[in-house]
Formats: structure tokens, C-alpha cells, sequence
């Protein structure tokens, strides 16, 4: 099994490099708002219920 801290790193690094990868193509920026919105949506609705 990798460690928890690897495996946060790993996957840190993958989801840099899919992001990076898909911001140069045309569907990249679509992507990469509705990621940032489900984000945004995610850390409002964890704000609203301390």
C-alpha cells in the first residue's frame, strides 16, 4: 500500500497535468468552469452548515 501523503501527491500531480491538458483544447475552459462551479457550490454548501 503507498502512503496516504504519496498517494495525495500522486494524485495532485495527475490532476495538474489532466487539467493543463485540458485547458489547451477547445472543451478545456467548459471543463474547467463546471469543475471550478461544483467547487464553488461544494465550498459554499460545507460554509452554510458549520
Amino acid at each position: 500500500m503507498l502512503a496516504p501523503s504519496l498517494l495525495c501527491y500522486y494524485l495532485t500531480i495527475a490532476f495538474h497535468g489532466i487539467l493543463h491538458f485540458t485547458m489547451k483544447s477547445a472543451l478545456g475552459g467548459a471543463f474547467y468552469m463546471i469543475i471550478r462551479f461544483v467547487i464553488v457550490r461544494l465550498s459554499s454548501r460545507r460554509s452554510l452548515n458549520p
